[in-house]
């Protein structure tokens, strides 16, 4: 019973907030095409509270076990301040 709520509340959450971190954003480029989306919040607010008035139930959701789970590559770029730190730091 716990599992479906917090299913169906973390999918509510993603949808009218645009949450991070969430299971939706496997790599960077994911991260970057999912930060561009507007969410429910912003761009219908009161489409957004009327979902969340329906189908939340309590504070329970999904902790997002597969964020950037894809990703191979967490060094910063080299052409960036931080590339320029020794690699030491990043580990």
């Amino acid at each position: 019973m716990f599992k479906t709520i917090s299913h169906q509340n973390t999918l509510v959450y993603d949808e009218v907030f645009k949450c991070l971190p969430s299971d939706n954003i496997l790599n960077f480029s994911d991260l970057k095409n999912y930060s561009k989306l507007d969410s429910l919040s912003k761009s219908n607010p009161s489409e957004g509270k009327s979902k969340m008035e329906k189908f939340v139930y309590g504070l329970v959701v999904d902790f997002p076990l597969n964020f950037l789970s894809h990703e191979e590559n967490f060094f910063p770029d080299l052409d960036t301040a931080e590339g320029i730190v020794p690699l030491e730091i990043w580990t």
